[in-house]
């Protein structure tokens, strides 16, 4: 269903072979403009992908006919999650959108010692949004979660549930990622803030089953290190 528009809605927006959109009521009709006639694809969070056809529109809702429900092609079977540090500016931003075409399926964004900056209620929203968003232009069907996580110890605690658990660390001198990955299920990629990561916190994650391991010999900027470490799991383990 590539070449069409995609917009994730409510799943009670969609029923049976008929769609009551809403929540994307202005972005459909204000701002793309979209007419009478036109195809577009809906996703309710289930992995299908809804192709649609503009039946009607007023001034609370576009009103659309299901053409044909199939299961969305474009979402990984490996469960993925980035954890990475929050970082001033508009650096979160880009790594939330490049974590969404990379294919993680959890973002978390953790407070750390040398974290300089936070995320507050109006920042976490804005990122679900640019998480949307990118998940409709590169073609997705489920939107992954963004949460904050304000506390190390449980954003460690989280990704210690996955099988596989990499923690990038620029003082590793031996262990590389790439050496370290594991086609397995479920797998964590922790990267740090642009203060990097204090001793204590170094010590916390030695202590578990996650590997420590480098991302080269040159020091990353923290936005660089996770799209670096996504694009090399792709490249090895992803699918």
């Amino acid at each position: 269903m590539s070449g069409y528009k995609r917009f994730f809605v409510q799943a009670d927006e969609v029923f049976g072979n008929k769609a009551e959109i809403r929540s994307a009521h202005n972005y459909i009709s204000r701002v793309l403009r979209m007419r009478i006639g036109d195809k577009i694809v809906l996703c309710t969070q289930d992995g299908n992908d809804n192709l649609a056809q503009i039946e009607r529109i007023d001034n609370n809702a576009v009103y659309c006919s299901i053409l044909q429900t199939t299961l969305g092609e474009n979402e990984s079977t490996k469960d993925l999650s980035l954890f990475f540090g929050v970082m001033k500016g508009d650096k979160n931003d880009f790594v939330v959108q490049k974590a969404v075409e990379l294919g993680v399926k959890h973002i978390y964004i953790f407070n750390s010692r040398y974290c300089v900056s936070d995320v507050s209620p109006n920042k976490l929203e804005r990122l679900k949004k640019i998480c949307a968003s990118a998940c409709e232009q590169c073609g997705r069907s489920v939107l992954p979660t963004v949460e904050y996580v304000d506390n190390f110890q449980q954003a460690v605690t989280i990704a210690l549930e996955s099988q596989n658990v990499l923690f990038c660390y620029e003082n590793e001198q031996t262990k590389s990622f790439a050496q370290s990955l594991v086609d397995c299920q479920s797998t964590a990629i922790i990267v740090g803030s642009e203060g990097g990561f204090s001793d204590e916190e170094v010590q916390l994650l030695l202590n578990t089953h996650a590997q420590c391991v480098s991302l080269g010999k040159r020091i990353l900027r923290a936005e660089t290190a996770s799209v670096f470490a996504l694009s090399v799991y792709n490249a090895l383990v992803g699918d």
